[in-house]
């Protein structure tokens, strides 16, 4: 999962956390995440999650590779208002 894989990369340069700590501290942001993209959550909501997980942006570049990465998330994500359906799927439904 890149998403994973970007969440790490920024947890070891911030923080130094022993293995089984990273990986336990990475399932809470991630688990947390793709539960309040289920639901829709706001932005501001989701920064915050991730904020006070310890993820932060170092600048416009790494903003944009998250989006990229938050983005394919979101729509192959099981959603509650789309009935169970991803983004993804819906749109292949509708043949778009």
């Amino acid at each position: 999962m890149k998403l994973r894989e970007y969440f790490r990369t920024k947890l070891l340069k911030s923080e130094k956390l022993l293995p089984a700590h990273l990986e336990d501290r990475l399932n809470v942001i991630i688990s947390k995440l793709y539960e309040m993209i289920s639901i829709e959550e706001n932005d501001e909501e989701i920064y915050k999650h991730l904020k006070k997980n310890g993820i932060q942006f170092d600048g416009i570049k790494d903003l944009q590779e998250y989006s990229i990465l938050f983005s394919n998330a979101w729509n192959n994500t099981r959603m509650v208002a789309n009935g169970g359906f991803t983004p993804h799927e819906i749109k292949k439904k509708l043949g778009r």
